[in-house]
């Protein structure tokens, strides 16, 4: 909209534009990130930022500089010792980051350099996603950002100093800094975790507990209102697990779809309706189920990690930890190598009859140790 005021110096543009701005500020979370799904994405609010910097280079609209600062601030505690960034912890489970925003921004936010910094450091060690990494579907239409932040660059060199504990209550995020590990969790989506160890390359992806009952298939990590005791040594999460349904692509469904399109396509407002059905049957409703669970985070110099389910007996199959969504976000799930060095457990019917408490322990180089516990009786 902006745009178009440069270019036909017609003011109501202008005008519309600032309402915009405003509008948008008005939707941010006190902690600095906009609502996507329900939370907080990585991915996607370093787009939001890269639109609120390309507006506010051109106005000069302070709403958009600060609702932008904001963003970097909370960002900032995302971008990891391997120089990656984001992922299952966060509502759209997005691991790359939009970098031209940081670009236009780092000589105003020490922050935005920092960032800036890190994004360039990962291009050149292939640590993210980026356009190297990017399917057809998405280097068509975003690509042009990494070419315009190669132009914005001023090559600023700046570091981040994250404190050693931060609790974002609203998004459900805890992140824990200290000198042997860098931890972050979403106690919203079940304790959903990504956990880097400094004093080695080990790096532990913990999408959340899956258990198979039967032909259904739950998880612990749907992003609901779990409840959570938190401090700087312990954080406790108590929920339920989610049925999660597939609905994989068939010729017949494709043939279908194919079909509406080519009759009905032109629509808006019907198009509008169905992407709204299907955002909402197959990423944002789901019902508890009645298989509950807990997680407790310990956090010493060491790190210990309990998961508690309920019912037991009644589960098939039980996978704890790894790599997993089943969301349907088409930016999400791209592969990294640094998922190579971390590995889920599978355990099976026999593995966990009569077990309740399943234990992980983790030394200062993020070896594992694992054990179980028996289920009390009373």
């Amino acid at each position: 909209i902006y745009n178009v005021y440069l270019l036909t110096e017609n003011s109501i543009y202008k005008q519309i534009a600032k309402a915009k701005s405003l509008e948008i500020a008005e939707k941010q979370s006190p902690e600095g990130w906009f609502y996507e799904y329900g939370g907080a994405d990585i991915g996607y609010l370093s787009l939001t930022i890269d639109y609120l910097a390309k507006y506010y280079k051109k106005s000069k609209d302070e709403n958009a500089l600060k609702a932008a600062n904001k963003a970097i601030d909370f960002i900032s505690y995302f971008i990891h010792p391997n120089l990656t960034f984001g992922g299952e912890y966060a509502s759209r489970n997005t691991e790359y980051l939009i970098p031209d925003g940081f670009e236009i921004l780092a000589e105003k936010n020490k922050k935005a350099a920092a960032i800036s910094k890190a994004i360039r450091d990962s291009l050149t060690k292939k640590t993210t996603i980026a356009p190297n990494s990017l399917d057809d579907r998405y280097l068509t239409y975003i690509s042009y950002t990494w070419l315009q932040a190669g132009l914005d660059s001023k090559n600023i060199s700046a570091s981040l100093k994250i404190e050693p504990f931060k609790h974002f209550q609203e998004a459900g995020i805890v992140i824990v800094n200290n000198k042997n590990y860098y931890l972050i969790l979403n106690y919203k989506k079940g304790g959903a975790f990504k956990l880097f160890f400094k004093n080695s390359n080990k790096v532990v992806y913990d999408s959340g507990l899956q258990i198979k009952s039967g032909k259904n298939r739950y998880i612990s990590s749907f992003l609901s209102k779990n409840f959570a005791a938190v401090n700087k040594n312990n954080v406790k999460i108590y929920g339920n697990f989610y049925q999660i349904h597939t609905n994989p692509m068939t010729p017949i469904k494709n043939v279908l779809l194919r079909s509406f399109q080519l009759i009905f396509g032109n629509s808006d407002l019907l198009g509008f309706l169905i992407k709204k059905f299907l955002r909402r049957k197959l990423i944002t409703s789901a019902k508890p189920s009645d298989f509950k669970f807990s997680r407790e985070f310990i956090l010493n110099e060491n790190i210990k990690l309990e998961d508690i389910i309920r019912d037991i007996n009644k589960v098939d199959e039980l996978i704890i930890g790894g790599k997993f969504s089943y969301s349907y976000i088409p930016s999400s799930r791209f592969f990294q190598e640094s998922e190579l060095n971390s590995a889920k457990i599978t355990l099976t019917k026999a593995e966990i009859a009569n077990k309740t408490s399943f234990l992980r322990e983790y030394d200062q180089k993020g070896n594992l140790k694992f054990s179980t516990k028996p289920l009390y009786r009373k």
